[in-house]
């Protein structure tokens, strides 16, 4: 099987929507077993899909990660802290203090 420099790195970016999904689930499941109401379930929703959005297309922004000239060759890359990646620290923070 042969992939190209691009589908190595779209596969590399598919590692990261379960992670991604983990604070929404976290919130869905604390709702339930609270037995809260729902009122942020949509905009976290929302707020995570954004955040996969963000990561698959990172390719043409690079406010995720920072990935080098020559991947392919040498399998590197470069992790820097993009504003992505505060985003989706500051969400996880959030959903965390809705319950304690």
């Amino acid at each position: 099987l042969i992939i190209d420099e691009n589908s190595e790195i779209f596969f590399w970016y598919l590692y990261y929507i379960p992670m991604i999904m983990v604070p929404y689930l976290y919130y869905k499941s604390a709702n339930y077993l609270l037995d809260r109401k729902k009122k942020y379930n949509i905009i976290t929703l929302i707020i995570s899909i954004m955040l996969i959005i963000m990561v698959l297309t990172n390719n043409y922004h690079l406010w995720v990660f920072t990935i080098e000239e020559n991947f392919s060759t040498t399998g590197k890359y470069t992790h820097n802290m993009g504003i992505i990646l505060y985003v989706y620290g500051y969400f996880t923070y959030l959903l965390n203090q809705l319950f304690f």
